[in-house]
């Protein structure tokens, strides 16, 4: 799953004015895979967590 991944980041990051970046998850499987990464987007994004969500590191 991480060659298409990083493909697709890639070819995303031809578009202009789209900031792209890809972040592995290691030990996740697809289920808690959403929270996790948003609460990374959270933290990059915003510097702040949700503290709802469940902290996969």
């Amino acid at each position: 799953m991480e060659g298409p991944a990083r493909q697709l980041a890639a070819q995303l990051r031809q578009v202009p004015g789209l900031q792209v970046s890809f972040k592995r998850f290691d030990n996740l499987q697809h289920g808690p895979m959403l929270p996790a990464s948003l609460d990374w987007l959270m933290e990059t994004l915003y510097g702040e967590k949700d503290a709802s969500l469940p902290v996969a590191r």
